[in-house]
């Protein structure tokens, strides 16, 4: 079988490429839109199948089912990593697109049942499935996920917009350890998850250096009018209070 590829990911489509190669096929990758329209209409013995990048295309705007039949183009068309279906299979969602568009073509569907379930299987494999771009059927989002957890992350546009006169008067470095004590704030955390944060962060500091910054930052809100914050000291670590929270 000759199939054409059209696609943004050029690396991944040859390793896939590769693979059907190796069972029988013929591979071409395209990856410019007026190389591969060139090569689709000019051609005087066409490819049995098209495979297509789902991101070449706005697919609100633009139907190319309708498309390829308005020029008169029957060659199958198969989009490589469409979003999947949660009721049918790749192969199941694959053949009800074959025979909904291409039942008067010439062809016949069931010759393209074993290189679509290899091709299935590739875009699916652990090895290859987490590089395809819209592959992937989110995960569920856990349910048990502990209450007492802390997080390193914050919008930074947002604490920007929030607090720029503590940033002003404090560094870089002092500011992501504030950061990490308002976002946990309410919680007590413990000197070394402060550091285990800040690595999340790629910012590797001393336990010594997140005592010292600690201090600072707790005299800055007890000397100067600009917040109604403060840090507390408790058995396990350090909290952050805001007085009219």
């Amino acid at each position: 079988m000759t199939i054409y590829f059209y696609t943004l990911q050029k690396k991944i489509c040859k390793k896939i490429a590769d693979i059907l190669e190796e069972n029988h096929n013929v591979c071409c990758i395209y990856t410019d839109e007026n190389d591969f329209y060139t090569a689709v209409t000019n051609m005087k013995k066409y490819p049995d199948l098209l495979l297509l990048d789902y991101l070449v295309f706005d697919h609100d705007t633009f139907n190319v089912y309708r498309y390829m039949n308005e020029i008169n183009c029957k060659i199958p068309l198969l989009f490589y990593n469409e979003p999947p279906s949660i009721y049918l299979t790749r192969v199941q969602h694959w053949n009800m697109i074959l025979n909904l568009y291409y039942t008067d073509s010439c062809i016949n569907i069931a010759d393209y049942e074993p290189t679509l379930k290899l091709l299935s299987s590739l875009v699916n494999s652990k090895e290859l499935g987490p590089y395809i771009s819209l592959l992937q059927i989110p995960k569920p989002y856990p349910e048990d996920e502990k209450k007492d957890s802390f997080s390193p992350y914050i919008n930074p546009f947002l604490f920007n917009e929030k607090f720029p006169l503590i940033q002003k008067h404090i560094s870089s470095s002092l500011y992501s350890v504030f950061c990490i004590l308002y976002i946990n704030r309410k919680k007590s955390v413990s000197i070394e998850e402060i550091q285990s944060l800040l690595h999340e962060r790629n910012i590797e500091v001393t336990i010594n250096t997140i005592y010292s910054d600690i201090s600072r930052i707790r005299s800055l809100f007890r000397t100067s009018d600009m917040t109604n914050m403060d840090i507390h000291k408790t058995k396990r670590g350090y909290c952050l209070f805001i007085d009219d929270e």
